[in-house]
């Protein structure tokens, strides 16, 4: 099961200096929102929604239970043997969810921790983490593993005894094949459909390309699932292939495209996922909401 470590740069307390709109709510019902210009907005950061017995709160208070302080770079590689994956928001990185998923669902034990995306301490942690300078990146005995489906090839390698692809040589091809396309293709539905833990379908549409990527996306699941037989995941069992598939399910879920009954019954097997479940939950749970992605309506 994973652990949650503090992170390089991934406290929000610094939220006065946020280059991009954000706004967190929390359980009482207060807002934070922070401006474009990086300007606290609201008395102390805090807009009350006026609710008797609320008393008004710094924000810095609210913010505590989130915040991670920074840890030293040493520029000494991690030699331990418990694996530590970096990710990005829960609430939003489906790159992040790939590969966290894929461990999580065979118990392998790792770390994690959070840097969070578009602050301005984000570029300085990353690039202690990551040569890409992107999430996820994976830190294992002395190695540096970036870009999710490199992650999952070697948490196969290195843990799963090659469990994460199907046995059969045919299918394990057909699953590759889709596990890359997914790596490689629908842009449109990346960019107009993105993943949001917390969305509900409403009366936001998309184009022609972006149905066009549902509609493919369907057809190989389709087809993997005739190819594969009994179970409920795209090659009977849960793997690597599902793991690339499954911020699709969040997406499905959160805009509501219409569904096959084969793909209706996939993205619900994916959404029973324990580990599906928890990345979920914790998304919804984190304190930023950012308006590139909430403002899709």
């Amino acid at each position: 099961m994973p652990r949650f470590l503090a992170g390089q740069g991934s406290g929000v307390g610094s939220a006065a200096s946020l280059a991009t709109l954000l706004s967190l709510e929390d359980s009482r019902g207060w807002t934070l929102v922070i401006d474009e210009r990086g300007q606290d907005t609201g008395h102390e950061g805090i807009q009350d929604k006026p609710q008797v017995g609320h008393r008004l709160t710094p924000m810095s208070s609210v913010l505590r239970q989130y915040m991670h302080p920074a840890t030293p770079a040493t520029g000494r590689k991690r030699m331990s043997d418990t694996p530590l994956l970096y990710i990005g928001n829960k609430h939003y990185s489906s790159w992040s969810l790939r590969p966290w998923l894929l461990l999580r669902e065979f118990g392998v034990d790792f770390d994690e921790r959070l840097l969070w995306l578009h602050t301005p301490e984000f570029a300085d942690a990353v690039a202690r983490a990551s040569p890409s300078r992107r999430v996820p990146v994976l830190h294992h005995a002395g190695r540096v593993i970036w870009d999710s489906l490199a992650i999952c090839e070697y948490v196969n390698e290195t843990w799963l005894g090659g469990r994460g692809w199907p046995a059969e040589s045919d299918l394990r091809a057909l699953a590759r094949s889709a596990a890359c396309e997914m790596h490689s293709g629908f842009p449109a539905l990346r960019q107009q459909l993105p993943m949001n833990c917390s969305r509900q379908p409403d009366a936001y549409r998309w184009d022609a390309a972006a149905q066009a990527d549902i509609d493919r996306v369907q057809a190989l699941w389709a087809q993997l699932r005739q190819a594969a037989g009994p179970g409920d995941f795209l090659c009977g069992g849960f793997g690597i292939v599902d793991a690339m598939f499954a911020p699709v399910a969040i997406r499905f879920r959160g805009y509501g495209p219409e569904l096959n009954p084969v793909s209706r019954a996939y993205v619900d097997a994916l959404l029973a996922l324990p580990g599906m479940q928890a990345w979920i939950a914790e998304g919804i749970a984190e304190p930023v909401r950012l308006a590139k992605y909430e403002s899709l309506k």
